[in-house]
């Protein structure tokens, strides 16, 4: 076992954050790592070609559900009665969740593959871990494993190091 730093709670060999507290686990080193992407310069630009940005395609029917990935400010709506899976993707098994946190820092920041669904029911949203390495938390508490709870407007999932809001429409 190991014992967190923060509040000396026991965690699993191989965690990245602890499942009580929140605290990570990683290196000082690694969890500073970032990466700049550089901004062009007006040489850089000259033969370039500007292309304009692609047309979303229009909803047509207003989503029960938008999910903001507050890192990288994403937002992705949904309005399915299907499980909404949220995780990283695995192209090794061809899985790809519905939510795709790999591109948010997802590995880094301790989400699991299979980390956790969103389902629908009559208009009610409910989330479930599915037993993620890191745990799921909604506005702090820990949402135990095997168990949903249900979403309102505004709350907050933490999945490892990576926090989401709610929002709902009616």
């Amino acid at each position: 076992m190991i014992n967190c730093p923060s509040c000396h709670s026991p965690n699993l060999p191989g965690t990245f954050f602890c499942i009580e507290c929140g605290a990570s686990f990683l290196p000082s080193r690694i969890r500073e790592t970032t990466t700049s992407l550089g901004v062009p310069s007006s040489s850089d630009e000259q033969g370039a070609a500007t292309l304009p940005p692609p047309a979303a395609p229009p909803e047509l029917t207003p989503p029960i559900l938008r999910v903001v990935i507050l890192n990288s400010g994403r937002k992705l709506g949904f309005n399915t009665d299907q499980p909404i899976m949220i995780g990283r993707q695995d192209s090794a098994r061809s899985f790809y969740p519905d939510i795709d946190l790999s591109t948010d820092g997802g590995l880094d920041a301790g989400v699991s593959r299979r980390h956790a669904t969103i389902t629908i029911r009559s208009e009610t949203c409910f989330i479930e871990d599915l037993g993620s390495s890191n745990g799921t938390f909604l506005n702090k508490d820990r949402v135990v494993q095997g168990t949903t709870r249900p979403l309102h407007h505004g709350d907050e999932i933490r999945l490892g190091n990576i926090l989401l809001r709610v929002e709902l429409t009616s």
